[in-house]
């Protein structure tokens, strides 16, 4: 049960972050999804697809731990929401830093 618990608990929080980044947002119709080596955008997607992009993944992966179960299940889950949050933490200040950037310019 504790597996369920955290999964729903990490997919909704993504999913505030990521609705609370699409209202500051919103002047970029496309924020970068990745750098290049120069600390340029390569690649950018429509920012609803991009602000969903993580808790997708995070939903789609945290199902698959809660469905196989096992006794390593609470571990795995916990270990993935870190990892999930962080890492749409810090895709979300690389945004506002290329975003501050490009201001500056």
């Amino acid at each position: 049960m504790a597996p369920v618990i955290i999964s729903i608990v990490t997919i909704a929080l993504l999913a505030a972050i990521s609705i609370a980044a699409d209202r500051s947002l919103q002047h970029m119709t496309h924020p970068p999804m990745q750098w290049g080596i120069n600390g340029k955008p390569t690649w950018t997607l429509p920012r609803r697809l991009a602000l969903a992009f993580s808790p997708t993944i995070a939903a789609l992966m945290l199902t698959a731990v809660v469905l196989r179960g096992g006794a390593h299940a609470v571990h795995i889950s916990l270990t993935l929401a870190v990892a999930f949050i962080s890492a749409h933490l810090f895709h979300l200040l690389l945004i506002h830093k290329t975003r501050n950037a490009d201001k500056i310019f």
